[in-house]
């Protein structure tokens, strides 16, 4: 067994019938060891700047902006379950309810956070599913408005499907960032959706679907034994050059958004720093501690061998929100430690789907050939 098959589950029920609101549950955790926050080590010139640009209170909207489904009741972006009910409601396109056959559950983790799972059967499976499929999802939508995408990975019930709703978002129980307590919750609930999966299916290959923002946990997940395969859809490696990139686009002109992408440079980093600290521990997570959500440069810094594992990389050829070379970037701090990867390209933007209409000719047949032989 791996570092990353520690038993996390604590307890799991079922929920039925499923709410249509979540119901609001938090989690705090304690006894967090942390490093010097960056608020505590600025230096003078920073101090000075801190006049100008309030870091604390620019963080705090940066994480709850990047994970708005774990931010506190009444931030202005929190995520709007009634406002998305009613997308399904109307059958707008994209939105559509959830198959009446998924069941729904809660695992409570050792390290009190609760983490919802919505497990798609694999009802014409001519015996028990040899692959299970484990969706990610991005930063604004959870599971439950993903069905479309849920129901096309279990590739007409033959494979299972186990999603997992991240930290805050729908099942799963808010936890209050302090001293990394964002990522450590991210790490326990990824390790016990693990083993719960394992646990269901011992004998099929588990294998991630991670889009966007949910590729940051690739680090954890390469980690896994059952895990040799993992594809990563419109994935970024680094928080601040994505950051950066919606301060410049936000200022559409010329000196403006040169000015933008300057101050971006300067406040950014140390935000990103302040939300989310690197080298945060707790004594239920042995040998595992918070990156800061730096991907590319937590694999680079690792010594991770990943001999065996094989990762396939849809890119967007019009993403509006992810830098140029940040899937390349990836792949090659993946290459340094023996992954096999590969870039497939999408048409579209930063939703891009395999399954989009431009895009299902070619891309399902990319994840089928990955899904059976790997790289």
């Amino acid at each position: 067994m791996s570092r990353a098959d520690h038993g996390l589950i604590k307890s799991r029920k079922r929920i039925s019938p499923f709410p249509k609101i979540p119901e609001y549950v938090e989690t705090k955790i304690s006894n967090i060891k942390a490093p010097l926050s960056p608020a505590q080590h600025l230096s003078l010139t920073s101090r000075i700047a801190n006049m100008v640009f309030p870091y604390e209170w620019l963080a705090y909207e940066l994480e709850n902006t990047l994970f708005p489904g774990n931010a506190p009741k009444g931030f202005h972006r929190e995520i709007s379950y009634s406002y998305l009910n009613s997308n399904v409601d109307k059958r707008k396109k994209g939105y559509e309810p959830m198959s009446e056959d998924v069941e729904h559950h809660q695992i409570e983790t050792k390290l009190g956070t609760i983490v919802g799972v919505h497990v798609y059967r694999a009802t014409n499976a001519e015996d028990n599913p040899k692959k299970v499929f484990v969706p990610l999802q991005g930063n604004t939508r959870p599971a439950r408005y993903m069905n479309e995408i849920l129901e096309a990975l279990t590739f007409d019930r033959t494979c299972a499907v186990i999603a997992r709703d991240f930290v805050g978002y729908d099942l799963s129980s808010r936890v209050p960032n302090e001293n990394g307590a964002l990522e450590l919750a991210a790490i326990a609930n990824e390790l016990a959706v693990y083993q719960y999966a394992v646990e269901m299916y011992p004998d099929a290959e588990i294998i991630p679907f991670c889009r966007s923002i949910g590729g940051l946990m690739l680090l954890i997940l390469l980690g896994f034994v059952k895990v040799n395969k993992v594809i990563l859809c419109v994935p970024f490696g680094e928080l601040y050059p994505v950051m950066r990139n919606m301060a410049e686009k936000m200022a559409r002109y010329g000196l403006l958004r040169r000015c933008a992408g300057f101050v971006a440079s300067l406040v950014v980093p140390k935000c990103i720093d302040m939300a989310f600290p690197k080298g945060c521990k707790v004594d239920e997570l042995p040998g595992f501690e918070t990156t800061g959500f730096q991907l590319a440069s937590a694999i680079q810094a690792s010594n991770a061998d990943f001999s065996g594992k094989s990762v396939l990389m849809f890119e967007a050829k019009d993403d509006d929100l992810i830098p140029q070379g940040q899937t390349q970037n990836l792949a090659a701090k993946l290459h340094a430690k023996a992954a096999k990867t590969k870039i497939v390209t999408l048409e579209g933007d930063h939703k891009a789907l395999p399954w989009d209409e431009k895009n299902s000719h070619f891309a399902v047949d990319e994840i089928k050939r990955f899904v059976d032989n790997g790289l």
